[in-house]
């Protein structure tokens, strides 16, 4: 490069890095001017020693029932809450939808609310406010978090932190629970109708409904038996014959290996159906002793299999979606593909391998 190039270089070289160097000092100004500007730095609120008092009792009361977390119509937060921060902590303290997730509490809008008919959602009974009925009951809900007593006996205010009152419903149903008596409804607005009755005798009936043409809405079975059934032990049925013997209750104990299955041991003392409180949706299956059943549509939400005789048997129920053993059997066709095609290539290679040597 000649003298004079460098001379004509230079000063448009210093012109560039002066203003690299300008536009770079306004840009770290900038930055470090957001968080004045939009960042607000808050406290996380399920580190809150209230928040995790709340979970807490939560926990006591409902056992393994599930939780309703309400407020009175267009009220968002508390009077006296006041900036992002005390909005975070009561939302998260009175364990509102998704909130709850966090401590690992079953809400029954989180677990019962689904799209799969476009209508089957407890959500809309919720909003409603019809709690002397017997939805929620079934739906196993026995922890109201509510900022108000609620005016029925079945419902006990326990507990209260901040503003709310922790109500328990002495009406909740466990999780399965065996019904010896069937009502068949014309459609599932009748079933509604019939459980927002106070008196409805759930303990010991379940509300089936027609499906527009002949018999119940129902699941159908299962093609195949259940893989890896053991069968009644003796214990079990001496059990049974005990209880019958003595007209003592029914016993149902319950397993949970996973939220797509679950199973449950029941000593039957007459024939019925079990009611499984999970959400009726395609998908699921069940079996009995083994043996693929249908799957009715219970009380407008839930699952229910008949059991056609007393004894000990064992019921489970299997998510499995067509479209997921689809997806199963793709999968493991593509694995298959892909090893026979890795095995030919190596076997060509060392074919090649082997003329060369000779």
């Amino acid at each position: 490069i000649s003298l004079q190039e460098k001379i004509q270089f230079t000063p448009r070289r210093n012109k560039f890095w002066r203003w690299a160097w300008l536009l770079g000092a306004l840009w770290a100004v900038d930055l470090l001017a957001i968080p004045d500007r939009i960042v607000k730095v808050v406290e996380d609120p399920y580190r809150n020693a209230e928040v995790k008092q709340s979970a807490e009792k939560a926990r006591q009361v409902m056992g393994n029932g599930r939780m309703v977390s309400l407020r009175d119509a267009d009220q968002y937060y508390s009077g006296d809450v006041t900036g992002l921060e005390g909005s975070l902590r009561e939302t998260a303290r009175d364990l509102l939808p998704n909130t709850n997730v966090i401590w690992s509490l079953r809400s029954a809008r989180g677990y019962l609310t689904i799209f799969t008919d476009g209508f089957q959602n407890i959500n809309r009974y919720i909003q409603k406010g019809t709690y002397e009925g017997r939805v929620l009951d079934a739906a196993g809900a026995s922890l109201f978090i509510f900022p108000k007593p609620l005016p029925f006996f079945k419902y006990q205010s326990y507990d209260r932190l901040g503003p709310n009152y922790f109500i328990k419903n002495a009406g909740a149903m466990g999780n399965a629970w065996e019904a010896s008596l069937v009502k068949n409804f014309n459609n599932r607005r009748d079933v509604f109708g019939a459980l927002l009755n106070p008196k409805a005798f759930l303990e010991d009936e379940v509300y089936t409904e027609n499906n527009g043409t002949i018999g119940a809405v129902t699941l159908p079975p299962v093609k195949r038996p259940l893989s890896g059934y053991a069968g009644s032990s003796f214990l079990d049925r001496f059990t049974v014959f005990a209880r019958e013997l003595f007209q003592d209750e029914t016993k149902i104990q319950p397993s949970r290996p996973s939220p797509c299955e679950a199973g449950f041991e029941i000593a039957s003392t007459h024939r019925g159906f079990l009611v499984f409180n999970e959400s009726f949706s395609p998908g699921w299956h069940a079996w009995v002793d083994g043996q693929p059943k249908p799957i009715f549509r219970a009380d407008g939400l839930f699952m229910a299999v008949p059991l056609p005789e007393t004894g000990a048997h064992q019921v489970h129920f299997r998510y499995e979606p067509v479209s997921f053993r689809l997806g199963l059997f793709v999968t493991l066709l593509a694995l298959a593909v892909l090893g026979s095609a890795v095995g030919l290539k190596r076997r060509q290679i060392w074919k090649e391998i082997k003329a060369k040597d000779f």
